[in-house]
């Protein structure tokens, strides 16, 4: 059973992105709107969802702010988690993505097309800039373990990505993610129906700590405790 709905997944995924996409490019040949694409993925995100047999648990969407500059930070179990938060967050965000997945045939133009931030982990100081420019009038996710833990643990914070959150004058809004990594098991390719719970905390304001190494890791230390208190 586990094999026949892998199958029934991998030939939903290809052909609903395809489609999708050529249809998301038609629209957006009139909107001329990057967020053309990022609604297109959110809907898309909510049909694989559905597809995988997969249910999702959303708590503390109260938390969420609807119209202020915003950084998103979760925890990262599993190559799902993209997908999973695109089909949770009600409101529109784009993904700090690694620069080597912009490379990917289809998928790195849908990036571009999506204008999600490019981090560059050597660049420092401009992958800093692009993020402050994104916070000007939207709101941006990222992943600070930097890889999937693969399990229910939390993994430690890369200080890259958590420069780029002490460095925002926006709020930070922690999520956790729980249960995402049975969904597809590290070192798997097959897909297994599983609860996951998704929990937003309250918004953190990190600018009223000191910008000194003390302050900075006061204010990433509240951050991983949001995190850790909602796994």
């Amino acid at each position: 059973m586990a094999l026949l709905r892998t199958i029934f997944f991998s030939l939903f995924l290809v052909l609903s992105f395809l489609v999708g996409t050529l249809l998301t490019l038609a629209i957006a040949a009139f909107t001329r709107s990057s967020k053309t694409f990022r609604h297109a993925a959110q809907i898309w995100s909510k049909a694989l969802v559905l597809a995988s047999g997969s249910k999702l648990t959303v708590k503390g969407l109260e938390n969420i702010p609807k119209d202020e500059p915003l950084i998103i930070v979760s925890n990262h179990q599993s190559a799902a988690d993209i997908i999973i938060l695109l089909a949770a967050i009600p409101r529109y965000f784009r993904f700090v993505i690694k620069k080597e997945l912009f490379a990917v045939p289809i998928f790195g133009f849908y990036l571009r097309m999506a204008d999600y931030v490019r981090l560059d982990r050597e660049a420092g100081a401009s992958s800093v800039k692009s993020l402050l420019k994104a916070d000007v009038a939207d709101a941006v996710l990222i992943f600070p373990e930097g890889t999937r833990s693969g399990s229910s643990d939390l993994l430690p914070f890369k200080k890259g990505s958590l420069f780029l959150v002490f460095n925002s004058k926006a709020r930070v809004l922690p999520v956790a993610i729980n249960g995402s990594y049975k969904i597809v098991p590290k070192g798997s390719a097959v897909i297994k129906p599983t609860d996951v719970t998704i929990s937003f905390g309250p918004p953190l304001d990190l600018t009223n700590y000191p910008r000194t190494k003390i302050g900075y890791e006061q204010a990433m230390g509240e951050l991983r405790n949001s995190i850790e208190k909602m796994l």
